[in-house]
């Protein structure tokens, strides 16, 4: 009876830590000497807010802690505001290192794809492509279709848009799974693609009540 006690707790140990590891993360690397920072900071890329903060011992630095419940994109700082910026990080389970050359984040599924997604711009890039506008947008376009409901898929939907119209992000949007669209980028997105609907041509005015100088009702 005590040897089955025993092996049980063993077992639920085991389980435990086992769970801990596939919810925890680590962020890890290291900064040119030039760049004498005392801290790095995470912050949610969004709000701004500050996440976590480390200290840089002998130019290199570590995080380590659980993953957020909702996978969040951050942005890995010198200063406890977006100022300094370094990367923008996925936030997810896995052990991640950050590139000190290209500054670019490996070690964890979605943050490996972002990496996919930079060297295959990078190296169309090299080849000074005279389409390379329409190639870069349509490498962006095929990233956010393959991950549209994650948050890597909305982070670069949001940084494309610009460059599509109206009819591209709707079909976009329209194909997005739920994680995706609770995400602030694509919040944003509809809401800018709101704003493109109602003041196109041909649509009727949004009537605005207020009042003027004198007080007296207008709309």
């Amino acid at each position: 009876m005590k040897k089955l006690f025993l092996m049980a707790l063993a077992i639920l140990t085991v389980s435990i830590f086992s769970s801990c590891n596939k919810h925890g993360y680590s962020l890890e690397g290291s900064l040119p000497s030039s760049m004498n920072f005392e801290k790095v900071y995470l912050l949610d890329l969004m709000s701004g807010d500050v996440l976590d903060s480390t200290a840089v011992t002998d130019c290199a630095f570590r995080f380590e802690g659980k993953a957020p419940d909702t996978t969040i994109m951050a942005l890995l700082c010198a200063m406890p505001d977006r100022n300094m910026a370094l990367c923008q990080v996925v936030l997810e389970p896995g052990k991640m290192v950050m590139d000190s050359t290209t500054g670019m984040i490996s070690g964890s599924p979605l943050n490996d794809a972002l990496c996919d997604l930079s060297n295959d711009i990078s190296d169309a890039n090299k080849q000074a492509l005279p389409n390379f506008e329409e190639v870069y947008k349509g490498k962006m376009v095929d990233f956010v279709k393959a991950h549209n409901n994650d948050v890597a898929g909305a982070f670069i939907f949001y940084s494309v848009v610009p460059m599509l119209d109206e009819t591209e992000i709707q079909g976009l949007l329209d194909g997005a799974g739920d994680t995706f669209k609770a995400t602030e980028f694509a919040k944003e997105i509809a809401e800018y693609l709101e704003k493109l609907q109602s003041s196109a041509v041909g649509n009727q005015f949004i009537n605005v009540h207020g009042i003027d100088a004198q007080d007296k009702p207008v709309c």
